[in-house]
């Protein structure tokens, strides 16, 4: 959590997407409740912009899940991140 309190919030992106797996995790991993993930998720999106799905960025997402054998949802994450002139990814998985 220390990194991400260093990163400047205007050059900060999350995509849409991660928000939903950060949704997912608070829920199945952590076991919190709904109404407590959902408070999370929200404060991500509205400390940072948030950058949405394009169908040019799905494209991308399926041609590079099929050619490298990833998962659509981080393939999403990706494209999306690309798209948006990302420098610097930090994700759980990837």
């Amino acid at each position: 959590m220390g990194i991400l309190r260093r990163l400047p919030t205007p050059a900060t992106v999350i995509p849409v997407q991660a928000l939903g797996e950060l949704y997912n995790v608070l829920v199945r991993k952590t076991g919190r409740s709904a109404a407590e993930a959902r408070t999370s998720v929200m404060a991500w999106a509205t400390t940072y912009p948030t950058a949405n799905t394009t169908r040019s960025a799905l494209v991308a997402a399926a041609e590079l899940a099929a050619a490298h054998r990833l998962g659509i949802w981080d393939s999403l994450i990706l494209a999306v991140s690309a798209e948006n002139g990302c420098g610097f990814l930090l994700s759980e998985e990837l």
